[in-house]
């Protein structure tokens, strides 16, 4: 065989470790790591020139015997440690294509490591979309091409992921904490979150996965792990004091802070300094940083029994300063502490440990600095998940002042997303509101905006629709809750300057307004509430969704991908990290029991009217006079009850066992909130390439959450289909009713023959109606016609100017758009029914026509409107042609009365085209634009 035939070599080692015993195994894997015969195995070396594709089973050297093979090596490594200390001199000066350079170097003498991989990666997070550095950067692909950087698999994504800053630190911390793997590469990622070890055996297995990458790789960790003074790792066994010496100058380069004030801004600068501290471990500064705040800055509930001696001793000396809530920092700065806690000059992230030191410190006993901690959520970040849930719980029992109670139950609500930990907070807003805001929740979050803007945002999606609907004691009726929410929406993303915030309080109102034109909904078909869902999407997928996708394709359009979806849950690539989301989407859009398929499988079936339409006319029989001599036939009598208790059996089984979405409980549920066939999957595959493309085509998430529920209902109807098949077996195993020989001979044959057809027959007709319950309803996806946006705009309008009631005149063709797209065209027709109201005829004519354009595939919209007189007329004309050559770039800042800026705007944006206006003489104007098609 070939010595480099990668899987020849690992059938070798399999049959050797098979029928040899480890001891022979294990001097086959030190001949392939160091002979040079074996020199491209691609599986293991000492000193690889590409990265390797390790061995799935962690191999079991001891430490001795890796730390001979280093001694063996000594002078090698120490080189290998000085090249390593040029490059990183440079990477601290900035000077990145030296210090590429030099990497090129490493490589091409067989010093291809995971060190090297974390250096470049480092260097790609300063060049990464800085045209300055585009050259650094195509030279960082290439050596990652060239080592063959996807030989790591589930490693890389753990360190693209950890040190990518926009995405949630906690949930890749968990992904890959709960990764089901014991390969060397899946250990190796799982070191990198804390670095600690808490005994030898996982000392041992840690050592050889990074043994496994390279044997320098072997000698840094050993190095790194003797600070940790964990039980089993030696503190000495290196014979030659060059190594020491080559990684204490590595180590003791001073790390250049100032980058990461100049890249982050205040908030972010020291969680920046810390997701990276894991790419140069090596370096006292990263390392003591890192240990420090990864001690407290963490999910753990039991911090200070995780805290071993070592990294306690780090901790103590380096928050030795603080002793009180009052002496942490109320102001945090654009800085970096290292050495020490500086209350005048930290960042967020310190001044966050600082708080939650203190807290550890004394139990949870804030000793009443109640105003103090308020303040404090001003200057720190993250504590809702940071802290241990006993102290907020503690301290919320304690609690005396209203914005104490109110940022410790946001806290706890952060911390423990359970129902529970839900009514606790809105027990706490609705005392706090009646109490000093007028039974007004607005007033509580405006307020809390000055105490905390990170809190502040957890409760702006706490507060949607339903759990604004839940506040009974300070909310008047129904639609109170929906205008809230608009409200909140709004407010804060004018707080916060973010566009995408105004436009969902924008969309929600349309939607409100869209569906009263529509009328009630007719509830005999499975439901889900679209702006609901759609709005929970808005809250809860999408933040981090758009800041996701752009990066999943490098900003091109996807060809169809076939996604593993029983492996995203614990994956860490971005299409995992996407598809979770998505799988999210599903999981909400089937079991939410307020708005999901699940609140209507329990609110119009289960509770009655399942059972109760099946058996209605058929127990009613029984009372008709035209059968009752045939009823009184006490056998036959007696075979018709038995049948339909029976029946009555079947369909009462349906309900309890079978109408649910599948879960432990409820095992035969017909329903499943996960992609669990090839159908599903396929769905689900076109629903991520669908979201992904129109975000590339259009720049923007206007349509996701629209796209997203629409493809739910697509994922759900094969449970629909199956659910009606099911009924359909149901009711030929019992609904059909007929009489054995031995009953019907003494019973009249004409009635028996009429009683049989007329219970069949009802039955039948029972079952269909339930079977259409299981249908996709008519209006599951969001979308409109255009006349009813027409009518829906106006019906907006007419409630603004109490004057204003036209004659309206719409035309006969139907113009089905799909939800999301009519947000532009309701913007847009806003403006021009509204200077209609404003300035026209009051009981004039309103005409809109709408005219599709074949070959250039796109809409044009009419709006013709009355004004009093030709006077009026020319004045409209002037003003009008003036706002249309007016500038737009302020359009959404400053805005005259007209909204004429806004709809030029929507055209310079892309939203709308061919804005135009024609004046007719004597009274009319007639306004037109074009909206494109993307069919």
């Amino acid at each position: 065989m070939g010595v480099d035939d990668q899987r020849h070599v690992r059938k070798a080692l399999s049959r050797i470790k098979k029928k040899c015993g480890v001891s022979e195994y294990k001097k086959s894997i030190k001949i392939i790591r160091s002979d040079g015969l074996y020199r491209e195995n691609g599986i293991a070396r000492d000193f690889p020139l590409v990265l390797p594709r390790p061995i799935s089973e962690l191999s079991e050297f001891s430490e001795r015997e890796i730390i001979f093979s280093i001694n063996e090596n000594s002078e090698k490594i120490a080189n290998l440690l000085d090249f390593y200390s040029e490059i990183l001199t440079h990477i601290e000066s900035g000077e990145y294509a030296e210090s590429l350079a030099k990497i090129r170097g490493v490589v091409e003498c067989g010093g291809v490591s995971f060190i090297l991989v974390r250096y470049l990666y480092y260097i790609r997070l300063r060049v990464d979309e800085n045209p300055y550095y585009s050259l650094q950067l195509a030279d960082v692909n290439d050596l990652f091409h060239r080592i063959n950087i996807d030989n790591l698999g589930f490693l890389v994504g753990a360190i693209r992921e950890l040190s990518n800053v926009q995405a949630d630190y906690f949930n890749i911390r968990r992904r890959i904490a709960d990764f089901e793997s014991d390969t060397p590469v899946s250990v190796v990622a799982k070191n990198l979150l804390d670095f600690v070890v808490y005994d030898e055996s996982e000392y041992l297995r840690t050592l050889n996965a990074y043994y496994s990458i390279s044997l320098l790789d072997a000698f840094l960790y050993m190095s790194v792990a003797r600070r940790l003074g964990v039980p089993g790792v030696s503190e000495c066994g290196f014979d030659d004091s060059v190594l020491h010496d080559a990684f204490s100058r590595l180590s003791d380069i001073k790390i250049n802070t100032s980058i990461y004030v100049a890249e982050d801004n205040e908030a972010g600068v020291g969680i920046s300094f810390f997701r990276e501290t894991f790419l140069r471990l090596e370096q006292w500064d990263c390392y003591n940083y890192k240990m420090i705040h990864g001690a407290l800055f963490n999910e753990y509930e039991a911090k200070a029994q995780l805290m071993i001696p070592g990294i306690r001793t780090l901790v103590e000396e380096y928050f030795s300063s603080l002793t009180t809530l009052d002496e942490l920092s109320f102001e945090t700065k654009s800085v970096i502490s290292l050495e020490s806690y500086d209350r005048n000059a930290c960042s967020y992230l310190e001044n966050s440990s600082g708080l939650i030191y203190l807290l550890d410190k004394y139990g949870g006993d804030i000793e009443g600095h109640e105003n103090e901690f308020v303040a404090l959520m001003s200057a720190t970040r993250d504590i809702g998940v940071v802290c241990p849930s006993s102290y907020l719980i503690a301290l919320q029992n304690e609690a005396k002042s209203d914005d104490f109670k109110l940022v410790t139950a946001c806290l706890i609500s952060i911390k423990d997303n359970t129902q529970r930990a839900e009514h606790r907070l809105r027990k706490t807003i609705q005392e706090i509101a009646k109490n000093g805001y007028e039974s007004d929740v607005k007033g509580i979050i405006y307020k809390l905006f000055d105490i905390s803007p990170s809190v502040t945002e957890h409760l702006v999606h706490v507060c949607d629709e339903t759990f604004l609907s839940k506040l009974f004691h300070i909310t008047s009726r129904p639609n109170k809750a929906i205008e809230d929410r608009a409200d909140i929406l709004e407010w804060y993303g004018n707080k916060m300057e973010d566009s995408q915030y105004l436009s969902r309080a924008r969309n929600l109102r349309i939607d409100v307004q869209i569906n009263k034109e529509k009328g009630t909904i007719d509830d005999a078909r499975i439901y889900v509430d679209q702006i609901k869902y759609t709005q929970w999407v808005s809250d809860m997928v999408m933040p981090e969704l758009s800041l996701l996708i752009p990066d999943l394709n490098s900003g091109k359009e996807m060809t169809p991908k076939a996604i593993r979806w029983s492996g995203v849950r614990s994956g860490i690539s971005i299409f995992d990290l996407v598809a979770s989301n998505f799988l999210d989407c599903f999981k909400e859009f089937c079991e939410n029991k307020f708005f999901g398929i699940a609140s209507y499988l329990g609110r119009r079936i289960r509770h009655g009217t399942l059972v109760g339409t099946g058996l209605e006319e058929l127990k009613d029989i029984t009372s008709e006079g035209r059968f009752s001599n045939l009823l009184s036939d006490p056998e036959f009598n007696n075979h018709f009850l038995e049948w339909i208790e029976l029946y009555e059996g079947a369909l009462t089984r349906i309900v309890k066992e079978y109408l649910y979405v599948r879960d432990d409980a409820h095992p035969q549920g017909l329903f499943s909130s996960y992609p669990n066939s090839k159908y599903k999957q396929a769905v689900a595959n076109q629903m991520l390439l669908d979201v992904h493309n129109k975000y590339i085509k259009s720049g923007n998430f206007l349509d996701t959450p629209y796209v997203v529920m629409d493809y739910c209902w697509r994922l759900i109807e094969e449970d629909l289909s199956g659910t009606r098949k099911f009924l359909s077996q149901i009711k030929s195993k019992y609904g059909v009713f007929s009489v054995p020989y031995n009953v019907s001979r003494k019973v009249n044959r004409r009635e028996l023959n009429d009683f049989v057809q007329e219970v069949n027959s009802i039955s039948a007709d029972k079952f269909r109606v339930i079977s259409s319950w299981f249908n996709k309803p008519s209006f599951a996806s969001p979308s409109t016609d255009l006349n009813l946006l027409f009518k829906a705009v106006t019906s907006e309008v007419k409630g603004l100017h109490a004057g204003f009631d036209p004659r309206i005149e719409v035309g006969d063709e139907e113009f089905p758009i799909n939800g999301g797209q009519y947000f532009a065209i309701y913007d847009a027709l806003y403006v021009l029914i509204y200077n209609a109201a404003a300035y026209g005829k009051q009981a004039g004519k309103l005409v809109f026509n709408v005219f599709k354009d074949q070959e250039q595939s796109k809409l044009m919209l009419m709006v013709m409107s009355e004004v009093d007189d030709e006077k009026t007329l020319n004045k409209a004309k002037r003003v009008i042609e003036s706002k249309l050559e007016s500038d737009t770039q302020d359009a959404h800042v400053r805005e005259g009365n007209s909204g004429i800026k806004k709809l030029l705007r929507l055209a310079v944006d892309g939203y709308i085209g061919d804005v135009n206006y024609v004046f007719e003489r004597p009274n009319k104007i007639v306004s037109s634009f074009s909206y494109k098609l993307d069919y």
